[in-house]
Parts: structure tokens; C-alpha cells; sequence
């Protein structure tokens, strides 16, 4: 694949990797970021979160770091769910931009580059997939709504809303992500956008876990959904816009 020019390859990356029991993909996981990263980006670095697994996560994870100084680890003692683990990862992310790459993985190095050769074009890539035709009907029917009802609260009409966004971190250190849902990439992006932030939209194709089998859905993670999606309307339409950086901060990246 053709590099990206000059200007992205003085940009650095920290990719934050949450891993429950995904001793089967996590090795694969972190290889697809190794090759996609430095196509991109001057440097990088992996935070793995072995978000409370009771299988050989952990070792894995432990083993990963210790044959490579770009990649780190957090050990959560208990699940904190996928937003949860994100944000831990957050606090010790120190690259330029921030984003998320899911244990059990999901999308190849090119679908990846396909994200990451837009960083520094707006302040946020939003990815979509392009082939949510080839998921289960019952959870294409779930997550429409989902997106409608994000869209909604929030005064907004992105394709989608919890795919793996590309963020400045500086942006994401600017707000308070409430949740530790799943839907927290929603309410990460709808506080940003709605504070300011600039956005650009790009659609990826996607590998389907397990068949389309997923942990996104079970009954927790709904009601915890549903709760984000309450805050986000008070924060949102009731406290008034999220303030983030003021856009005209001169560290801001080109």
C-alpha cells in the first residue's frame, strides 16, 4: 500500500487494545496493528488492557510486552467493560492521536489504513461499515436504532457512531466519558462534535466476529446503553455543549 505523505508520518499514534479471554486472537490483534501503524505514523505504541480474563490473556499480553518496548499492558482484577478498559488505556496513552483496536480483532491492516491514512485531515475519523448487510437481520435492526436514536439525542447525523474512531488525544482529555458501556465511543463523539471538533466520515469493511455473534447485546451492556443514552441527553440538551480545547490552540496539528 502507497505511504501517506510527509506530513502524517510526524503524527504518533497510541492504540488502546481491551482484551477479555481473547487468548485465541489476541497475538493477531496486536500483529494487525504492528503492520498498519507504521504506515502512518512516525511512532506508535500499543496499550493492551486485559480487561479481568480468566484465561491466558494476561500471559499472552505480559509476553507480547516484554518482546516489544512499543506495547504496554493494564491488568483489571475484574471486567470493566469496553469503555472502561478504553478509558484506563487513556491514562497512560501519550501519543498524538488515540483509538481503539478490539482483542478478538475485526478488521485487517488495510481496512485500518483505510482510517488511519486520514489522520490530521479532521479532528476525528469516523469509520462506518460498509457490509453490515452480511450481519445477523435482528442485530441490523438493533444497531439502526441505535444509530437513530444516538442521532436524535444528540442533534446529529453521523453513519455510525461505535465503529474505531481516530482521535487527537488532547480532544479526548478535554471531556468526561460518563460511560463504561460499549456506546462510549457515542458519547465520546457526539461531546466532541457538538463541542466543536471536525469530523470526516470513511467507510471500512468489516470481519464479523464469530459469525455475528457478539457480547455488545447481552442484557447488561443494553441497560447500560439505554443509561448513556439518558446522560448524553442531559449533557447534551440540559447542561449545553461539552467545551473542549479552544480550536485555535497553536499545538494544534496540521
Amino acid at each position: 500500500m502507497q505511504q501517506d505523505d510527509g506530513a502524517s508520518h510526524r503524527k504518533t499514534v497510541s492504540v488502546i487494545i481491551p482484551a477479555l479471554n481473547e487468548e485465541r486472537f489476541l497475538r493477531r490483534s496486536v500483529g494487525v496493528v504492528a503492520d498498519a501503524a507504521p504506515r502512518h505514523f512516525r511512532d506508535y505504541e500499543i496499550i493492551i488492557v486485559d480487561d479481568g480474563s480468566t484465561d491466558g490473556t494476561g500471559r499472552i499480553a505480559d509476553e507480547l510486552a516484554a518482546a516489544d518496548g512499543r506495547i504496554s499492558v493494564i491488568h483489571h482484577d475484574r471486567p470493566h467493560n469496553l469503555g472502561g478498559a478504553f478509558k484506563s488505556g487513556l491514562t497512560r496513552a501519550g501519543m498524538d492521536f488515540v483509538t481503539l483496536y478490539h482483542g478478538k480483532g475485526g478488521n485487517t491492516a488495510e481496512e485500518m489504513s483505510r482510517i488511519w491514512e486520514r489522520a490530521g485531515s479532521a479532528d476525528i475519523i469516523v469509520p462506518y461499515t460498509l457490509n453490515s448487510h452480511e450481519r445477523p437481520v435482528l442485530r441490523r435492526l438493533i444497531s439502526h436504532g441505535l444509530t437513530s436514536a444516538i442521532g436524535l439525542v444528540a442533534g446529529l447525523k453521523l453513519k455510525y457512531y461505535m465503529h474505531l474512531p481516530l482521535y487527537r488525544r488532547e480532544d479526548l482529555n478535554g471531556i468526561e466519558i460518563r460511560t463504561c458501556s460499549y456506546a462510549f465511543q457515542a458519547e465520546a463523539l457526539c461531546k466532541l462534535i457538538r463541542g466543536g471538533c471536525s469530523y470526516c466520515e470513511v467507510g471500512v469493511t468489516d470481519a464479523f466476529e464469530d459469525g455475528g455473534r457478539t457480547r455488545s447485546y447481552r442484557w447488561r451492556n443494553s441497560v447500560a446503553v439505554i443509561a448513556c443514552l439518558f446522560r448524553l441527553l442531559w449533557d447534551l440538551r440540559v447542561r449545553g455543549r461539552k467545551a473542549v480545547r479552544d480550536r485555535s490552540d497553536p499545538n494544534l496539528l496540521p
